[in-house]
């Protein structure tokens, strides 16, 4: 299943995929935004497909200004989203993201 599919349909057999799906539902209620999104053929989307497949040789022959080097997650922010058991509709988990968004 492609990113964008689970994205339009808000579902996944991936526990882990299907709690940042619900996570981010949950957040753009709550800051009311909303987001769409397509599938675009590798084919049509030549950086991407690179990255996704590990070759960066190609990807920097298509950007060559691409950073060298990925910029982290920040471990407090990854350790938050992909924490299963935390309760992510309570004052006190919205409190953390958002300190941890202003650090990014």
């Amino acid at each position: 299943m492609t990113v964008a599919s689970a994205l339009r349909s808000g579902s996944c057999q991936d526990t882990q995929v299907m709690h940042l799906l619900r996570l981010l539902h949950f957040v753009s209620a709550e800051r009311h935004f909303s987001y769409t999104s397509r599938h675009i053929p590798g084919l049509d989307n030549e950086l991407a497909d690179a990255i996704s497949r590990n070759l960066m040789s190609r990807a920097f022959s298509i950007q060559p200004r691409l950073a060298a080097d990925p910029v982290s997650i920040p471990a407090g922010l990854r350790n938050l989203l992909l924490d299963n058991h935390r309760d992510w509709t309570s004052a006190v988990w919205r409190r953390q993201f958002l300190a941890c968004l202003q650090r990014v």
